[in-house]
């Protein structure tokens, strides 16, 4: 069974290699501005309630009310709130399509193709992570070590959270992201933009550096890194037209980097101590 991640063009017909869809769905001429101006009219309701939802929660003082209590607390109830808040906008702004789960490429699939191109991505979007984490190495000319300092300094946050809890994290972090950047922001700027090879294109680079923004906290490299990852998810979605490779490529880099950030951390913290010492140690009073 295929999955339906946006609405084809009229010009588009289902054997169009082009085409988004394995199963269009058709539009007549005369509503195609209107269902590109209902796509656009969502994105940007759903844009304007996250922004809403994160200025009332700073407003509020209530992430550093329970950082005070709990950092495990805070980083659980911080995530918790990140995906309920997206999941209850687009079930909002899509109460009245017949089909959410199709809009959203959610539909049912085979299990085995699923999971392979899930785990054939991992790899794919740890390349795409290297090579720009190269470029920006050569571009600013910084040091690996202070680069790898700033990354563990900018995962500090979510260090807390518990080995029982990476598993928990990691799945629903993979999926609200996923349906939300994935099934609703790619599909919808499809929608707009149109389904060409060009625009979807397009549509993958937007979403993706949509993608890499809301990972801001990570800094100016984690910002790239993540957009470079959302770039190869983009492209698995369209190719697969649905989103459950990409759930279980992201639940998996997920898994492995707070694994990795939960038990080796402490590796990489005497590690970079020991290379930086020398540099201290040679500093003038």
């Amino acid at each position: 069974m295929t999955n339906d991640l946006t609405p084809t063009e009229p010009s588009e017909s289902p054997t169009d290699p082009s085409a988004p869809l394995a199963r269009p769905i058709e539009v007549p001429p005369h509503d195609a501005g209107s269902a590109r101006r209902e796509a656009a009219l969502r994105l940007l309701l759903v844009a304007m309630g996250l922004a809403a939802f994160f200025v009332l929660r700073e407003a509020t003082g209530l992430d550093d009310w329970l950082r005070e209590r709990s950092e495990a607390l805070a980083i659980y109830t911080h995530l918790l709130g990140n995906g309920l808040a997206a999941m209850a906008l687009l079930a909002l702004v899509l109460r009245r399509d017949p089909s959410p789960q199709s809009r959203l490429g959610l539909e049912r699939v085979a299990t085995g193709p699923a999971l392979g191109w899930g785990l054939l991505a991992i790899p794919l979007c740890y390349a795409a992570n290297l090579v720009v984490s190269t470029l920006y190495l050569a571009a600013t000319r910084r040091d690996l070590f202070d680069v790898a300092r700033d990354k563990v300094d900018a995962l500090e946050p979510v260090a807390p959270i518990g080995g029982a809890g990476i598993v928990a994290v990691a799945v629903f972090v993979g999926v609200y992201e996923e349906v939300l950047f994935r099934g609703f922001v790619l599909s919808g700027l499809r929608a707009v933009l149109g389904s060409t090879s060009v625009r979807t294109a397009a549509a993958v680079g937007f979403s993706a550096a949509l993608f890499g923004a809301a990972h801001f906290y990570q800094g100016t490299l984690g910002m790239f890194q993540t957009g470079a990852v959302g770039l190869v998810l983009g492209a698995v979605a369209v190719a697969r037209r649905g989103v459950w490779p990409c759930i279980i490529a992201h639940v998996g880099i997920d898994l492995f980097g707070l694994a990795l950030l939960r038990f080796i951390r402490p590796l990489l913290d005497d590690a970079l101590r020991a290379a930086t010492q020398p540099a201290l140690l040679a500093a003038p009073a």
